[in-house]
């Protein structure tokens, strides 16, 4: 009898073909077994040996079920629609191709699934290290109630049901993975799963992609308030959250939650005061972004008004439920429809 097609996991791409073949390298030694998942990537239109390393891929490990294919519309929400429409397992999980998952971070998600057979998703516990941290570099973490598409798994069914990733509205590689789970929060509770652990290393990225991001960071912030304005204080709780309890795990290079060690942050505590240069680019940056950012104000208040007004969620048909096998090892909580956290453990 043929094994269960479990999981699929998507992973958009686009120029990473280094970084792609270590978390391909990951993929290849989970523990969950070989045949409950595949692993679909999604090439962005890529100009470096991204197809050669995927063909290399295929022969390296043929316990693998590998799949590529292509996207030509620019960014990774419409590459992760294109993975999504492509599925073939019960729930997908999303991951970067700059990221390490652990060993057991298939296995663990599935195990969620299956303990809490009302979620709609499983978001996982992100980390990296700061050993090297500057304003310049960007990295994912999260312990909670972020939803990064670096780190998180829906059911098929209810993810595509709702339309995927909305790329209109959020054309660029920023809270379209916030949008898409505010909005599935409306059909169910996402979980977390601290054993689905992923390493996500720090990228450094200069001066400009900072101040490029003024493009898009406003418009998308005053786009997902327009959309979800019940969820407004949402986002905020879990910065307060993250102050709160901190953001180291085991180490003092190990972060777990993004909004404590942000360059503002620093800038706070006094870190950037001790190197003069750093701290002189920084506030350059931060003048020129809000700058840019203010420039296209108008044209940010106008896209919010084609794109991000409140709207209905679309109707789901009738799902049928299924107990995926196994049990969650690791306990959590999951996040309700009114943002209520509760504990989730596993069960006997």
């Amino acid at each position: 009898m043929a094994e269960r097609l479990l999981a699929t996991v998507i992973i958009p791409t686009r120029n990473r073909s280094r970084s792609l073949v270590r978390t391909l390298d990951a993929l290849a030694v989970q523990t969950a077994a070989p045949k409950s998942f595949e692993v679909v990537v999604v090439d962005n239109a890529s100009s470096d040996d991204t197809i050669e390393i995927l063909r290399e891929a295929v022969t390296r490990y043929p316990h693998l079920q590998i799949r590529w294919m292509q996207e030509s519309k620019k960014g990774p929400g419409a590459a992760r629609n294109r993975g999504i429409r492509h599925a073939s397992g019960e729930v997908i999980l999303f991951t970067d191709d700059d990221c390490l998952p652990e060993r057991a971070w298939i296995e663990t998600m599935v195990r969620t699934f299956s303990v809490e057979p009302d979620v709609v998703g499983v978001e996982g516990l992100t980390y990296t290290h700061l050993d090297d941290f500057t304003p310049f570099v960007h990295f994912a973490a999260s312990d909670g109630g972020v939803y990064p598409t670096c780190n998180v798994a829906y059911r098929t069914q209810i993810v595509s049901a709702v339309g995927g990733f909305d790329v209109d509205a959020f054309p660029d590689c920023s809270t379209e993975d916030v949008d898409l789970a505010y909005r599935l929060l409306g059909h169910g509770p996402i979980a977390f799963a601290g054993g689905a652990r992923v390493f996500h290393p720090i990228r450094p990225v200069g001066f400009w992609w900072q101040v490029l991001r003024g493009r898009y960071l406003v418009r998308d912030a005053l786009c997902l308030r327009a959309r979800h304005p019940q969820r407004a204080g949402q986002r905020n709780a879990v910065r307060n959250r993250a102050r709160s309890h901190g953001y180291r795990d085991g180490s003092e290079s190990c972060v777990t939650s993004l909004f404590p060690v942000t360059a503002r942050e620093m800038l706070v505590r006094g870190d950037l005061l001790r190197q003069p240069t750093l701290y002189v680019t920084y506030l350059l940056m931060l003048a020129l972004r809000t700058s840019y950012a203010a420039a296209l104000l108008p044209l940010s208040l106008l896209h919010v008004y084609r794109h991000c007004r409140p709207r209905d969620l679309p109707p789901l048909a009738r799902l049928d439920r299924w107990h995926l096998p196994g049990q969650c090892e690791e306990g959590g909580f999951s996040t309700s429809e009114s943002g209520e956290r509760k504990h989730v453990t596993s069960r006997e």
